[in-house]
């Protein structure tokens, strides 16, 4: 898809209107990954990875003695008769 866009004045700086359509064919949502290569402005759209942010989390919920088991122990007749942990 080749569009023609103009540039508009956003507060002190100046930028483009994407359309929708282009937006949805990249998967473009809230945040883009700029780079600048031979005077071509490139846009990729931000894959978030997986579990991004989870060791920051986890030292939060200790740091507040809020990392303890929600279910508690596990352990039943079956572990407690017929289990040997080796």
């Amino acid at each position: 898809m080749s569009v023609r866009l103009k540039i508009v004045q956003i507060g002190n700086s100046q930028g483009i209107r994407l359309p929708k359509p282009l937006l949805e064919q990249c998967q473009i949502r809230k945040e883009v990954e700029a780079e600048v290569r031979d005077g071509v402005i490139m846009l990729r759209s931000v894959k978030k990875k997986h579990r991004q942010g989870w060791a920051v989390a986890f030292k939060e919920m200790t740091s507040h003695s809020d990392d303890n088991l929600i279910l508690g122990d596990f352990q039943n007749e079956f572990d407690e008769s017929n289990w040997q942990w080796k």
